[in-house]
C-alpha cells in the first residue's frame, strides 16, 4: 500500500484484504515459525489484531504498532522470538504497508 501511493499519485486501484492477509499471514509465519505461531497466545492475539486493521481507520496504524512492538513484543517467550517479531513488523509491515 505504501509502495503503490509513493509510485502513484492519486491511485485508483482497490486492494484485496484477502490478498494482502494471505501475504501478511505466510510472512508472519516465515519470521516467526509455524509452530510458534500456532501455538503461542500472544502471537495469535497479534494475528487477531492485524486481521482486523483493515476495519479501523488509518489513524489506528500508529497506536497498533506501537502496541506491538512496546507491549506484545516483550511478553514473547524467547528473546530470538522477540527479534523475530519486531523484524516482522519493522522490515516487513512498516516497510511495505505502513
Amino acid at each position: 500500500m505504501k509502495a503503490l501511493r509513493e509510485t502513484y499519485e492519486n491511485p485508483n486501484i482497490r486492494l484485496c484484504t484477502t490478498h494482502i492477509l494471505r501475504n501478511f499471514n505466510k510472512t508472519f509465519i516465515k519470521y516467526g515459525g509455524k509452530n510458534n505461531f500456532l501455538n503461542d497466545q500472544i502471537l495469535q492475539d497479534c494475528w487477531n489484531i492485524l486481521k482486523g486493521i483493515f476495519f479501523l481507520p488509518t489513524s489506528s496504524i500508529p497506536l497498533i504498532t506501537s502496541y506491538l512492538l512496546s507491549t506484545a513484543k516483550p511478553k514473547l517467550k524467547s528473546k530470538i522470538l522477540q527479534n523475530k517479531f519486531s523484524d516482522f513488523v519493522e522490515k516487513y509491515l512498516l516497510k511495505n504497508y505502513f
